[in-house]
This record gives structure tokens, C-alpha cells and sequence, in this order.
């Protein structure tokens, strides 16, 4: 009598089917001083001892910053572009006139350093106040598109993407800005951020993907939680 044959089943977790993905980090720990990557990279984060653990958007948890800390992935490899990055965000203060970073890449380990990528709530000290930004380093020089203000203690979702030919911003899975800008982004080793020192927010389900992503995906993503 022949013995069965059986199959061998892999698990794989759905961040890492999506072959486009750098990092996923959905901060479904709540507690310690790691948010860990759901993607296929493992490029955990480190929480700084002032950021706090906070009811998620999607009913994990987030991450808080009211005015320092944050979380950092430090030595960040940037895969210059394309690259879209997102996250859902949560304002918290948005005083006049204020910077309030949110996730993105810069040259050091807070906001104040050159930025590379990145999207802010508003951005006081660059381009147009008091509104949402974001920010590429294009060739060298730092290129903005905004829209309109955000609302205080209101959940959105945001993506900022760059395809080498113009910046794209999204706002809860709508494309909402477009500028035109030929270039490149420079690769290098920097840090990526989230809820960064005066980031007065709240943060939870942040992607980084090695691809510009368009309207149709960016709002298929926004409705889909980090999975843990």
C-alpha cells in the first residue's frame, strides 16, 4: 500500500507579498521601544523614551509624539527614486507658523537636518505656511507641494510619491497636487522618521515603497491596515 503524499505549506505574511515594499510598520506592539517591520526587510524602529503608545487608527496601536521624540530607523539605506511613502496621521497641535514633521527621511536623527523626503502636517519655514506639505530633494534641491490645511484631532491619510518626472501628493486616497520636476533622488544612508521631535501627532500604518504608487493603489492601501 503507497503511504499519502503530503504538501509543504509556507506561511507568508501579506506585507511581504507585495513585492514593491521597503517597510511596513503598523504599531500593533503598544508597548516597549520597537515597532517592529511587517514587510519581508525587517528594519524595526526604535521609540524614544518621550514618545507614547496610543489607540491606532485601524484598532492596533500608534505612535504619539506631543513635542519631542518619535521614532527613528536609523542608518536608513534611501533607494532614491521612484518611492512613495504614506501613513495615516492624526494632528494634534497646528500652531501658526509651526513645523510639524511626520514621517520621512532626513540626514540626521530629527527634522531640523536636510530633508530628503518627507511629509509635513504644515511646515513653517519653507515654502507655504501653515498648510500640508511635502518635501523631495530633487538633484540636490529641496522641491515642495502642498494643500490645503489639515484639521486638529482629525484622522487622514497621506502619501507623497515621486516618479523622477513630478511629485504626486494624495489625501485620503485622492490625488490632490501634482508638480512637475525632472530629476533624481540622491541614494545614501540617512534616517527615516516617524512623528519626529515637534511633530505634535499621532501616527500609525506608515509603507515605504521603492515604487511610485498611483491614485487606485494609494487609496487600496490607505483602506488596508498594516497587517501584524
Amino acid at each position: 500500500m503507497s503511504l499519502p503524499s503530503f504538501r509543504v505549506l509556507t506561511f507568508e505574511r501579506r506585507e511581504q507579498q507585495y513585492s514593491n515594499l521597503v517597510a511596513a510598520w503598523g504599531f500593533n506592539e503598544g508597548t516597549g521601544t520597537t515597532a517592529y517591520d511587517s514587510s519581508a526587510h525587517n528594519l524595526p524602529l526604535t521609540i524614544s523614551g518621550s514618545a507614547t503608545w496610543v489607540a491606532g487608527h485601524s484598532g492596533g496601536g500608534a505612535i504619539a509624539n506631543s513635542g519631542t521624540g518619535g521614532a527613528t530607523r536609523a542608518s536608513w539605506t534611501s533607494l532614491g527614486s521612484p518611492v512613495t511613502i504614506m501613513c495615516w496621521a492624526r494632528p494634534t497641535d497646528l500652531t501658526a507658523g509651526s513645523n510639524r514633521p511626520l514621517i520621512g527621511i532626513w540626514s540626521g536623527t530629527d527634522s531640523s537636518t536636510s530633508t530628503e523626503i518627507a511629509i509635513w502636517a504644515q511646515r513653517g519655514d519653507f515654502s507655504t505656511s501653515n498648510v500640508l506639505q511635502g518635501n523631495v530633494r530633487v538633484d540636490g534641491g529641496l522641491v515642495a507641494i502642498n494643500h490645503t490645511a489639515l484639521t486638529v484631532n482629525t484622522w487622514v491619510h497621506l502619501a507623497l510619491s515621486f516618479d523622477g518626472f513630478s511629485l504626486h501628493l494624495f489625501r485620503n486616497g485622492v490625488e490632490v497636487n501634482t508638480v512637475a520636476n525632472t530629476g533624481g533622488i540622491t541614494g545614501g544612508t540617512f534616517n527615516f522618521l516617524v512623528a519626529p521631535a515637534s511633530a505634535n501627532a499621532q501616527i500609525d500604518d506608515v509603507r515605504v515603497f521603492n515604487t511610485a504608487l498611483t491614485a487606485v493603489q494609494v487609496a487600496a492601501f490607505m483602506g488596508d491596515p498594516v497587517s501584524p
